[in-house]
């Protein structure tokens, strides 16, 4: 991930965010799945 040193690392931040999001989703799918 690249943080931009122009905006104080608003942007950065904002991607860690929805990395993590997007991560718990896929676990939260796959444990869904698995238990059907």
């Amino acid at each position: 991930m690249i943080f931009s040193s122009g905006d104080g690392g608003v942007s950065g931040n904002t991607n860690l965010k929805i990395t993590a999001q997007s991560l718990t989703q896929h676990f939260h799918q796959r444990a869904h799945i698995s238990r059907q």
